[in-house]
């Protein structure tokens, strides 16, 4: 088993997100096991209406039910954690995730790495409002990567994670 995990929550629509892309890529290159986060109650495909969900969420600091199973990240030493830029942060489902983690401390001691997908807005506060959130997690400062260029981006997120592994 190899002891890196990457972790990823893509959105609407896993088949077509950038995050998705990349965070197969990604433990494609490096050996990492894959788990998707997904929100038990999925948001709309409709993308003026996902932006309407992804800021309410934001506004209530909601922590969306995630549908099962788990993955026990126990045995990892290093998390590469992908999400799309929702609203200037990482979409609350991923706030979901770390907070069933650090309920039993699994999360303590573990390297997090995130990388940030992106329309051009970079990663704003996203992994700050992560720090901010888990003081105790040892949350390095990761990448952004923007999705509308795709092809460009995968292979930059190839690159970026290597010279960190």
């Amino acid at each position: 088993m190899n002891d890196t995990l990457v972790v990823f929550f893509s959105g609407n629509d896993p088949k077509k997100s950038a995050t998705a892309d990349a965070a197969r890529n990604l433990a494609s290159v490096t050996g990492a096991d894959l788990y998707e986060i997904r929100p038990q109650n999925p948001y709309s495909k409709d993308f003026n209406i996902v932006v309407q969900e992804a800021q309410r969420d934001k506004d209530m600091d909601a922590r969306p039910a995630l549908a099962g199973p788990s993955i026990d990240v126990k045995p990892y030493r290093t998390i590469i954690l992908g999400f799309p830029n929702w609203c200037g942060t990482a979409p609350m489902p991923v706030f979901s995730f770390l907070d069933e983690h650090m309920k039993d401390g699994s999360l303590i001691g573990k390297r997090i790495i995130p990388f940030v997908i992106n329309d051009g807005s970079g990663m704003q506060h996203s992994v700050d409002d992560l720090k901010t959130h888990y003081p105790e997690l040892d949350i390095e400062e990761g990448e952004a990567f923007e999705h509308n260029k795709l092809d460009n981006a995968s292979l930059k997120a190839i690159d970026w994670i290597q010279e960190l592994m």
